[in-house]
């Protein structure tokens, strides 16, 4: 049969055992160097690098329905036509009535851009065009009391138009609108597999120092403890001695 241990035994035991678990502790706080990945610039072909965010933005067609645009929509305000084309001799007025009051109770003045119209309303927009010029005018007054005309126009319509007496004219009402104007989206260019190799960051290994890590709480009390209980064995073993 086994003997029970004495105290004897039991102090340097307990001194052992706590001196045993506080370097336990105390070794799990320094902790061993270990690799540490770094960057190190290698050569690869820009076929294969995938673009950078911080490349400039490119202007993507987006989906519509279902189906990729094809095309950007710009909004502008243009004339379009609003009536039926005419043509006909135009002649035009000014001079000695500058100044006067026209059918639509506004002065006559030779330097706007107006015409007189025996059908039209007042108001009325068009476009006049003679060979390779065209020009804008207002529907201001009435006339001309000439049956092969169809329009009378300002002195300074008549100068945009270029030609003095009568000249054979196309007129065709007008407003000014917001349209639509739609142009091609133009896709951004593939990169080649020839281009410019370039510089591409590959993570390789090198040692370094890692920080340490703290040593656990509990072992580190538990050791100091097991001391502590030894010691005051051992001392009162040798007071009751």
């Amino acid at each position: 049969m086994s003997r029970p241990l004495s105290r004897r035994h039991l102090v340097p035991g307990g001194l052992l055992a706590g001196l045993a678990l506080t370097g336990t502790a105390l070794s799990l706080g320094a902790g061993p160097h270990r690799l540490t990945p770094v960057s190190e610039p290698t050569t690869v072909s820009q076929a294969a690098v995938a673009p950078s965010p911080l490349a400039a933005p490119v202007r993507v067609a987006r989906a519509s329905r279902g189906a990729a645009r094809t095309s950007l929509v710009r909004y502008v305000h243009r004339e379009v036509r609003v009536g039926r084309t005419f043509s006909g001799y135009a002649s035009w007025y000014g001079g000695s009535f500058q100044g006067r009051r026209t059918a639509s109770g506004e002065r006559f003045d030779t330097t706007e851009l107006t015409a007189a119209s025996r059908t039209l309303a007042f108001g009325t927009r068009l476009r006049v065009c003679r060979r390779s010029r065209c020009v804008v005018v207002r529907i201001n007054d009435r006339g001309p009391y000439v049956s092969s005309r169809v329009l009378d126009l300002s002195q300074a319509a008549r100068d945009r138009l270029g030609f003095s007496g009568v000249a054979r004219v196309t007129a065709t009402p007008v407003a000014t609108r917001r349209v639509a104007v739609r142009r091609p989206v133009t896709p951004p260019p593939a990169p080649s597999a020839s281009a410019a190799p370039v510089v591409r960051p590959v993570l390789a290994a090198q040692s370094g120092p890692v920080p340490p890590r703290r040593a656990p709480a509990s072992m580190l009390t538990a050791g100091m403890l097991l001391v502590a209980a030894s010691l005051s064995l051992w001392l009162w073993g040798r007071r009751a001695s």
